[in-house]
C-alpha cells in the first residue's frame, strides 16, 4: 500500500502562496492509495479557506483521502462549523468506505 501524507497546506491569504496546479501535479504523480493530510489546511479557520481547500483535496487523484484538523482549522469560534460542512463530510465518508473494505482497524 502506497501512503502520500501531506500537511500545512495553510490556505488563506497570509501563508499560502503556492502553485495550486504545479503542487497538484506532483501529488498526483505518485501512485497512492491512500492520501492523509494532517491538519492546518487553513490559515485562520475561515469559511473560505476550507472551501479552498476541500477543492484543493478533492483535486488528488486518489480514491481515499483523509484529513484531520490542526491547530490552524480551530481558530475562530464558527470554525467547527465550517469544517463539518467542508472537511468532515469527506472525512466520514472515506472512513466508512475504507471500514467497509476491511482496508483498515480502528482501534
Amino acid at each position: 500500500m502506497n501512503i502520500l501524507h501531506i500537511s500545512d497546506l495553510h490556505f488563506g491569504s497570509r501563508h499560502w502562496k503556492g502553485n495550486d496546479e504545479m503542487l497538484l501535479d506532483k501529488l498526483n504523480a505518485y501512485s497512492a492509495d491512500i492520501v492523509i493530510n494532517t491538519g492546518d489546511s487553513t490559515t485562520d479557520a475561515l469559511e473560505s479557506e476550507f472551501e479552498a481547500a476541500r477543492d484543493f483535496l478533492n483535486s488528488i487523484k486518489c480514491e481515499h483521502i483523509i484529513s484531520i484538523v490542526g491547530n490552524h482549522d480551530k481558530r475562530n469560534m464558527r470554525s467547527q462549523d465550517f469544517s463539518r460542512n467542508t472537511l468532515i463530510r469527506s472525512i466520514l465518508s472515506t472512513l466508512r468506505i475504507l471500514k467497509s473494505a476491511q482496508k483498515i482497524d480502528f482501534f
